[in-house]
């Protein structure tokens, strides 16, 4: 028997073990859920939560609002991918990292190749609408490694550098040290191997 689920009001079969964003993926493309943190060759994480839609148990039911990279499909849920409270909610998250960010994409060595960037213009950010505030736009290029040069005045803390390094690569090179405000990337110096 086939499982479905409904999407924007129109239902699609969906497999064992789809997230809700894989699923939406899968029949609407990758338009419909724009994400930050989320990566196709690493396990879902949720840090970002701009992945979020709303999902309805029942057709007129209460929503709830759900990250989509790690929650897993119910049978007959209904899910809406860009709902007044979904869109505020997204532009809300990409506004206040964008708080920490240095705005200078023109100059940027990436630009018009940012994901950021990507996502901001997808949510429809021209401008943040919160004051200046304390940032780590202090921060100076970390040149501490050997293989890795990085500019943390531009990192937003997604955490994906991490799980690559621990998921793909298989050495925990990077790590998260810190809380809050203060939570930041750490590089792990290895020591060279003994003979």
């Amino acid at each position: 028997m086939e499982k479905t689920a409904f999407i924007n009001d129109v239902a699609y079969a969906f497999q064992e073990g789809d997230t809700i964003l894989s699923f939406v993926r899968r029949h609407l493309g990758t338009d419909y859920v724009p994400t930050l943190c989320d990566a196709p060759n690493l396990e879902p994480f949720g840090a970002c939560r701009v992945c979020s839609v709303d999902v309805a148990l029942a057709a007129g039911g209460p929503r709830k609002v759900q990250a989509s990279c790690h929650t897993p499909v119910i049978p007959s849920s209904y899910i809406y991918t860009d709902s007044q409270r979904i869109s505020k909610l997204r532009k809300n998250i990409i506004e206040l990292v964008l708080t920490d960010h240095p705005l200078d994409c023109l100059t940027c060595e990436v630009n018009n190749n940012c994901e950021l960037q990507t996502v901001a213009a997808r949510v429809g950010i021209r401008k943040v609408r919160y004051p200046e505030g304390k940032n780590h736009l202090d921060r100076t290029k970390d040149l501490s490694h050997a293989y890795m040069t990085t500019d943390f005045s531009k990192c937003i803390n997604c955490g994906r550098c991490v799980r690559a390094c621990d998921e793909v690569q298989g050495q925990l090179v990077l790590n998260m040290a810190g809380r809050g405000f203060d939570a930041h990337i750490v590089k792990i110096l290895k020591p060279p191997c003994r003979q």
